[in-house]
Order: structure tokens, then C-alpha cells, then sequence
């Protein structure tokens, strides 16, 4: 973990409300991974005084930059928005663990929802380098949310969009007929980030057919590196999911197997 400064490249409205960052590092750019998480300091001063997370949404070592998507939520993400090229800000990172993709890996699949596709662009970038075939459902409320589509597509993954408005994918969840989509096909991994209702649909059918799942969870954090406790949630301990524990979403996280965090009550 380094703490740099970083150059802004571009910072642009990229859908409704979503932005997209560029920020010029060599030193994040050659060390994260997807799945992994930096805490980027909004500006000098005091207000806010919390940084803001956020998920690794493209990661180009060769070019020396990196990406992230943000949605405008609040006050801090509002003042990011007024950061324009040549601009500077103070970023933690690589922080958290990240997706792993299994060594012999042929097919994985990615499951989101909303913001949630931001960390699964970079997962699926990172298994389209290493041939692997990626099949994207991607869940958005309407037409004028979907971001990130078009660069699962230049990857070459095989992309399933869902628009709550019905535009695209007519009124069937995202998740709906899957095992029709997956039928004749060996799926490695899934992965999925955005909904926890997605998140336990995606373990629900995973776990039936054998298939492990990666969920990469969102939760507020102050300080991302597991000292304030702020992002605890109640995980399971084991494959039987007969025993509990906490976990820190900054420190463990965020991305657990789904066994570990979908239906803990």
C-alpha cells in the first residue's frame, strides 16, 4: 500500500449521475488488482474529512494509469466532480484483497448491479489478457444508467444487459433463465458485486451446481485499512455455515466467497 499523489487525465460524466476518473500512477497502476480498493482524499482540506473508497474500474500498468467509476451520492463525490485534468489528490491504495481467478480458468461469468460493474470491468479485462472467455449479465434501473457495457464488449465478453424500464432485456431479472443461458457450458467462477438480492441469487445457483462464487461487497468505510472497525459485517466461518464470526469489509474484504456472507442473518 502507497499513498501518492495522483494526477487527474479526465474526470467525465459517463451515464446518469456516474463519472468516470483517470488518474495518472505508476505505482497503483503496477500493483492493484481487480477487486481491490484505494481511498482518495477529495481535496486538502478538512471538508470532508474522510476519504472516499473505491473499487480499481480499469488498471494499465503499461500506461501508467488507472480508472475508477464513481456515482454521485453525496457532498464528496459532488466535489469530485469539479476536479478537471492537471488537478491533483491524495490516494491510498491498492487496499483490501481482490477477485482471484483460478489458474485453469476457461469461463467465468459476472454477475452486477448498477456501480457494482465498476470492479467487474477490471476483473473481466484482467481474464480476457489471459484468454479467458467472460459472460457479463449486467443490471441496470434504466436505459440511462448502463456504463461499463461498452468496454465489456471491446474485452470481447459475451454481455447480457437488463434495464429495470424494460429497454433492455424486456421485464425478466437479469438472473432469470440462467441455466438455460448456461446449459452445454463448464463455468468456473462466478462473480458478482452491486445487490445483495443479486449476490444471494448468484450463491443460491452456484452452490446448487457445484460452481464456487466470489461477491465483492460495498459498505462504508472511514478508514480502509481495518483500524476504525466502521465496516464490520457478521460472516460465516466455514463451508457448513454453522458457525459466525466478523469481518471487516476493508481488511478481509471486500471480496468474500459467497458462502461466507449471502444469507447471513
Amino acid at each position: 500500500m502507497v499513498e501518492v499523489q495522483c494526477e487527474v487525465m479526465n474526470n467525465r460524466e459517463v451515464a446518469g449521475g456516474v463519472w468516470n476518473m483517470a488518474l495518472r500512477s505508476p505505482d497503483l497502476a503496477g500493483t492493484a488488482r481487480p477487486g481491490q480498493f484505494c481511498m482518495l482524499r477529495v481535496n486538502r482540506r478538512l471538508d470532508p474529512v474522510l476519504r472516499r473508497p473505491f473499487t480499481f474500474h480499469r488498471i494499465l500498468p503499461d500506461r501508467e494509469y488507472i480508472e475508477i467509476l464513481y456515482k454521485v451520492v453525496g457532498r464528496g463525490t459532488d466535489l469530485m466532480t469539479g476536479l478537471e485534468p492537471g488537478a491533483f489528490v491524495d490516494v491510498l491504495g491498492p487496499l483490501g484483497n481482490g477477485y482471484a481467478i483460478p489458474e485453469d480458468a476457461r469461463t467465468i461469468v459476472t454477475v452486477s448491479r448498477g456501480i457494482g460493474i465498476a470492479g467487474l470491468v477490471a476483473l473481466a479485462e484482467e481474464a480476457r489478457r489471459r484468454g479467458v472467455n467472460v459472460l457479463a449479465l449486467a443490471s441496470f434501473s434504466n436505459k440511462d444508467a448502463v456504463t461499463g457495457t461498452e468496454l465489456l464488449d471491446y474485452f470481447g465478453c459475451e454481455t447480457a444487459l437488463h434495464t429495470d424500464d424494460g429497454v433492455h432485456g424486456g421485464t425478466a431479472l437479469v438472473t432469470d433463465g440462467l441455466g438455460a443461458r448456461l446449459a452445454g457450458r463448464q463455468v468456473d467462477q462466478f462473480y458478482t458485486c452491486g445487490s445483495r438480492r443479486l449476490a444471494m441469487a448468484v450463491y443460491q445457483w452456484s452452490a446448487g451446481h457445484g460452481i464456487p462464487a466470489q461477491v465483492s461487497l460495498e459498505q462504508h468505510m472511514a478508514c480502509g485499512m481495518g483500524a476504525c472497525m466502521g465496516c464490520v459485517v457478521e460472516a460465516f466461518t466455514s463451508g457448513k455455515r454453522d458457525a459466525k464470526a466478523y469481518r471487516r469489509v476493508c481488511k478481509e474484504g471486500p471480496v468474500f466467497w459467497a458462502w461466507e456472507v449471502c444469507g447471513v442473518a
